[in-house]
C-alpha cells in the first residue's frame, strides 16, 4: 500500500521544474549499475502486467472546476488532497491532474486539432449513473449515441479547461467498467506504432472505428489502460504538455539503455528520488507526447 501511494504523490509535475525546492534528484551518473549488456528487442518484460498511468495538466486557475468535475461529475476516486495535485484511481491505475508547467506547448481544441493527448475515456456500467451524477453536479446530462453492432454507447462533453472526455457506457461487460483510455493524436502512424509497439512495447489489439471522428484507431493495452492512437493526415500542431503517460515499470535502466540505443528523445535523464528509492526517467515519443517511466523500490539484481 505504502508504495503504491508514493507512485501517487510523486506523479507528473511535482517533478518538475519549479516545483522541486527540498527535493533531491540524483543524476544518472549515480545510477551507473547496467541492466545487463544485451537489451531486449522492447521494453514489454519491465512492464509485466502492469496497469499504466494517465496525466493531464491543466491551466492553474481552472484548478478548482477540474477537480470538482472529474470527482462529482465523472465520479472518480481520488486517493489524496494536494493541493495542486489530484489522484484518482481506477482499479489498479490512476488518472492524475496537475497543473500546467512553463516548458511545453499547449493547444486547445479535441482530437483532430492537434498532435498529443487529446482525449481520455472513461468506463461506466450504464448511461443512467453517469447522466444522475452530472445533472446532480449542476451539469446538463452527457447525451449518448450507440455504437453501431454493440451495445455500447458514448457521450463526448468537454472538462473546465476545454479537453474532450469520452463516456462510455458498457452494459452486460463488468470487466469493461474498469478500464480507461487516453486517446492519441499522432503525426504519423507508422512512427508512432513503432514506438509504442517495437520500443516500448505495449500489447497490440484490434482497431476500431470511432464512430465521431471517423477514422479507424490503432489500440493498445497495459493492464487495465488502453492507448488508441489516430491519424488525421493532416499537418497539425504539437500539444507536447496537455497530457502524458506513466509507464510503471520493474527496472528503469533498461528503459535508459534502449533509448539511448534506439535514439529516443531523453527529457529527464535517469535520476533517483532521494529518500523514497523512487528511479525515474522522462521521454517523449517521436511528436513530443511525454512517456514516463517509474520504478519504486531498489533495482533487482542479476540473480532476480
Amino acid at each position: 500500500m505504502r508504495r503504491k501511494l508514493m507512485i501517487a504523490a510523486l506523479a507528473p509535475g511535482i517533478l518538475a521544474p519549479g516545483l522541486m525546492a527540498g527535493v533531491a534528484l540524483a543524476p544518472a551518473a549515480a545510477l551507473a549499475q547496467e541492466a545487463g549488456k544485451d537489451l531486449p528487442e522492447n521494453l514489454a518484460a519491465i512492464h509485466g502486467d502492469r496497469t499504466m498511468n494517465g496525466f493531464r495538466r491543466f491551466r492553474a486557475e481552472k484548478q478548482d472546476e477540474m477537480f470538482a468535475f472529474y470527482t462529482d461529475a465523472v465520479g472518480l476516486e481520488a486517493t489524496n488532497a494536494f493541493t495542486e495535485l489530484r489522484v484518482y484511481t481506477f482499479k489498479n491505475g490512476q488518472f492524475k491532474l496537475n497543473p500546467r508547467t512553463d516548458d511545453r506547448d499547449y493547444v486547445d481544441g479535441g482530437v483532430a486539432d492537434a498532435t498529443g493527448v487529446r482525449m481520455y475515456s472513461f468506463y461506466f456500467p450504464d448511461e443512467q449513473t453517469v447522466i444522475d451524477r452530472f445533472t446532480a453536479a449542476g451539469l446538463d446530462a452527457p447525451e449518448f449515441t450507440p455504437v453501431p453492432g454493440s451495445t455500447r454507447s458514448i457521450a463526448r462533453v468537454t472538462d473546465p479547461d476545454g479537453m474532450p472526455v469520452e463516456l462510455v457506457a458498457v452494459p452486460g461487460e463488468p470487466d469493461a467498467a474498469d478500464l480507461m483510455e487516453v486517446s492519441l493524436t499522432v503525426s504519423d502512424m507508422e512512427t508512432a506504432r513503432d514506438f509504442y509497439e517495437n520500443f516500448a512495447g505495449l500489447q497490440p489489439i484490434a482497431p476500431e472505428e470511432d464512430p465521431v471522428s471517423g477514422v479507424t484507431k490503432t489500440r493498445y493495452k497495459q493492464g487495465l489502460m488502453i492507448i488508441s492512437l489516430r491519424d488525421f493526415d493532416a499537418d497539425l500542431p504539437p500539444d507536447t504538455g496537455g497530457g502524458g503517460l506513466q509507464h510503471v515499470v520493474s527496472d528503469v535502466r533498461v528503459a535508459d539503455g534502449l533509448a539511448k540505443a534506439r535514439g529516443v528523445q531523453i527529457d529527464q535523464p535517469l535520476s533517483v528520488l532521494e529518500g523514497y528509492d523512487l528511479h525515474t526517467i522522462w521521454l517523449s515519443d517521436p511528436d513530443g507526447i511525454i512517456n514516463y517511466f517509474a520504478q519504486l523500490g531498489p533495482f533487482p539484481s542479476d540473480e532476480d
